[in-house]
């Protein structure tokens, strides 16, 4: 198959601000998912000076805040991270002429 030359002269820095922030809250919630089974686990083992039903319920706490949390945390550095390049890339390529990328 011959392949195709394309041009990219600009983008949408919010519509890439709005995926990079999507990719973002995606890690955000598996590093939520293993902060909140790290917790759970430190309940487990307990610590000094608290029961155990205190331990799991900081644990649990612990779990649900950072699952719900960290991936909206991450959501919104994403999106600022990805509308910033946005505006770069489309000051960068209109000086430059486009960002050229082969197709299929």
């Amino acid at each position: 198959m011959a392949s195709k030359k394309m041009k990219i002269t600009a983008v949408n820095p919010i519509s890439l601000g709005t995926f990079v922030g999507a990719f973002y809250a995606i890690i955000g919630l598996v590093i939520g998912i293993v902060i909140a089974f790290g917790s759970t686990l430190a309940a487990w083992f307990g610590q000094a000076g608290i029961s155990f039903l205190q331990g799991l319920g900081l644990g649990l706490a612990v779990g649900i805040f950072s699952i719900i949390l960290i991936p909206i945390i991450y959501f919104i550095i994403g999106w600022i991270q990805g509308v910033v390049f946005g505006f770069i890339f489309n000051i960068v390529t209109s000086y430059m002429g486009g960002l050229e990328i082969e197709t299929k």
